[in-house]
């Protein structure tokens, strides 16, 4: 590879390979996939700067390794050689996207989202979240309030009400390291909802361009564990729902049931309906409502309830190091935090979405992965759970049909023949 000079257009030459470039520069406990993740969460111009930085770096490792070499690695990104071999020591140490990436810290600050409240406070918000663990953060507010009232009523240590903002990232980060428990047995309370990522995608279609990537979760109440996922770009015309409901029945669920999980029967489906279906999601209901002992099915397609709330509340404000983005309902728009503001028209960075797939999936193994080891193993009543697996595929299979036989009718059409195609419901 050709390293280019200051001067030079500011961009790694065509045959520059991210994913290869990272794998040979992977570390001891980092993984192609979680310095992918990094790279996701990086604002546009960092992802350009570790983009530059690493062509130029692994390029240069690649060669004799000469000081005429280091010096015009040096001068293609416009430092001086000791700040080159400072780039390199780090990746080393580090890993490549992490070294690469200005301002980026290895290791985080201490802070109250993560370390906790003051000892008092940290114990009534525990106590408060296991026995309402999907309260609002106004609501936890209002507790924590009374309760520091009263403590400073009678003691000489006086404690502050923290603010809005620590209680709400506290809570999220509660949820997300999954130590609020639930009673529900696994399989018995499902939720879905999807929620945008703050990842840009670079190889949308012209009709696609500016569209987030949009991640569809099946969860379990009662476990908190992720039970499918699915991605689109925008709305997906109910995509995303059949990639997370493929995703929950062909992978994640059997994968959860060989752990040791037995599930339990479907009593509730609580389901955040994607903009594009609202004339046909009454179809779930209405399957759900013919089955004998079916699932009481509680849906969300208008109003003010935000898409991605009952992300929020089983897993914080983020997987891994994607961020969430809820939209305000169905057909809303994005929240306008910082990191909303992405430039999703730009196709210069960002990442294709099979390699942001397979960062979502990976950040789902890791959350399971953690979860299972906080949870009990199976009693000896349990048995050995097949039935309860095959009743519960039934039963997705069962109430998710009529909709994607509605979708068929709706948008695919055999031009040469004026029936719709059969259906074709691929989980």
């Amino acid at each position: 590879m050709r390293l280019m000079s200051v001067g030079d257009e500011q961009k790694p030459e065509p045959e520059y390979d991210r994913r290869s470039a990272i794998t040979r520069h992977l570390v001891p406990g980092r993984s192609v996939e979680t310095e992918l993740e990094l790279y996701a969460s990086l604002p546009h111009e960092k992802q350009a700067i570790v983009d530059r930085r690493l062509a130029v770096v692994d390029a240069y490792l690649s060669g004799p390794r000469s000081m005429s070499d280091a010096q015009t690695a040096a001068n293609a990104l416009g430092i001086g050689i000791r700040n080159l071999y400072r780039l390199v020591t780090r990746m080393a140490e580090v890993g490549p996207v992490g070294a690469m990436a200005p301002g980026h810290r290895h290791k985080q600050i201490a802070s109250t989202r993560r370390e906790g409240f003051e000892e008092h406070i940290e114990l009534w918000l525990r106590e408060f979240l296991r026995v309402e663990p999907d309260a609002r953060v106004s609501k936890v507010e209002a507790f924590l309030s009374g309760a520091i009232q009263a403590h400073n009523g009678s003691s000489a240590e006086k404690l502050e009400v923290p603010s809005l903002s620590s209680i709400r990232a506290r809570v999220q980060n509660l949820r997300r390291s999954g130590v609020i428990g639930r009673r529900d047995r696994f399989g018995e309370v499902l939720l879905i909802d999807q929620v945008d990522l703050n990842v840009a995608i670079t190889d949308l279609s012209e009709f696609n361009r500016g569209s987030p990537a949009t991640a569809t979760f099946v969860l379990d109440q009662g476990t908190s564990l992720i039970a499918g996922v699915g991605l689109t770009t925008g709305d997906g015309i109910g995509l995303g729902l059949e990639g997370a409901l493929w995703n929950a029945v062909r992978t994640r669920i059997p994968a959860m049931v060989a752990a040791g999980l037995r599930p339990g029967r479907l009593r509730r489906l609580e389901w955040s309906v994607p903009a594009g279906l609202d004339d046909v999601y009454g179809t779930v209901s209405a399957a759900a409502a013919a089955m004998e002992n079916g699932p009481r099915i509680v849906t969300h397609a208008d109003g003010a309830r935000r898409h991605g709330a009952s992300v929020a509340k089983l897993l914080g404000d983020g997987l891994g190091a994607l961020r969430f983005q809820p939209r305000a309902s169905a057909s809303g728009k994005r929240s306008h935090r910082p990191e909303a503001s992405l430039d999703r028209s730009a196709s210069t960075q960002g990442l294709r979405l099979d390699e942001v797939y397979r960062i979502l999936n990976w950040a789902a193994d890791e959350w399971n992965r953690k979860r299972l080891a906080q949870l009990p193993g199976p009693s000896a009543t349990d048995g050995e759970g097949s039935d309860e697996v095959a009743e519960l595929f039934t039963t997705l299979r069962t109430i998710f049909r009529p909709l994607f036989e509605a979708i068929n009718d709706r948008f695919v059409v055999d031009w040469m023949d004026p029936k719709p195609r059969p259906p074709v419901v691929l989980f």
